[in-house]
């Protein structure tokens, strides 16, 4: 796929609809949806519950399709792309960060930062090898072979940064990041976000409810009833 910065944007949509099913009639989650995302943009969206916010999430991490309109991902349209190569794109090219973490809890640290490069058939040892040089980096060398359950929230954010990161994406997809975590741990994730993002140029996109999150991020959106709309803020700035 094409990678110029200075030409081909992260994300493009264009005039995107998704409509679902509902009894009586049809729930429109995002209409008329237009946006462009470019390398090393941050970028929040923020809106009620219900809005359409989750849709276009899934929507930007190619875990769904519209139903009309144009989605071209680093200037490849995969609006009509199969599944599996959805699939490797999201492998190569995405990291997603959520709210619930979601690491698997019968592994420790290392293997859940691995399990991107596992999937690209990269050999265990040099796989594990990466990933805790990763960890390293988060500060989390001497939590590595913890699970889960043996770590707190907030080391358990930086295990899914670190796996977010691991297989070197073009953006980062951040779901309510801080959402489950108290306001001093909460910080340090954004400041760990914000900081990859000056470091290594990857653009960050921030789905969240936390006023000073969007603040910090160059770009915001508000999605309403499946609208978007970029607000125009002299404050927006890189943090």
């Amino acid at each position: 796929m094409p990678k110029d910065p200075d030409i081909v944007p992260i994300l493009r949509l264009t005039h995107l609809y998704r409509n679902f099913p509902h009894a009586g009639g049809v729930v429109a989650a995002l209409q008329d949806v237009s946006l462009v995302v470019r390398r090393g943009e941050t970028c929040a969206i923020t809106g009620a519950s219900g809005s359409g916010k989750s849709t276009l999430l899934n929507i930007l991490g190619l875990l769904d399709k519209p139903d009309a309109g144009k989605f071209e991902f680093c200037g490849m349209d995969v609006t009509s792309t199969g599944a599996d190569q959805l699939a490797q794109i999201r492998n190569d090219e995405i990291g997603f960060v959520f709210q619930s973490f979601n690491l698997l809890p019968q592994l420790d640290a290392v293997d859940n930062v691995a399990l991107p490069l596992y999937y690209r058939g990269i050999d265990r040892e040099t796989a594990r090898k990466l990933a805790f040089e990763q960890l390293d980096r988060m500060g989390l060398s001497s939590r590595a072979l913890h699970k889960p359950a043996d770590m707190s929230g907030g080391q358990r954010q930086r295990v899914a940064i670190a796996r977010a990161l691991i297989g070197q994406p073009s953006i980062i997809l951040a779901d309510e990041p801080t959402g489950s975590l108290d306001s001093s741990i909460a910080a340090i994730i954004l400041d760990t976000l914000f900081d990859l993002n000056r470091e290594k140029a990857v653009s960050l996109l921030i789905v969240t409810h936390d006023v000073s999150a969007a603040a910090r991020c160059e770009r915001h959106f508000d999605i309403c009833h499946g609208r978007l709309l970029e607000r125009r803020s002299p404050d927006a700035r890189r943090a």
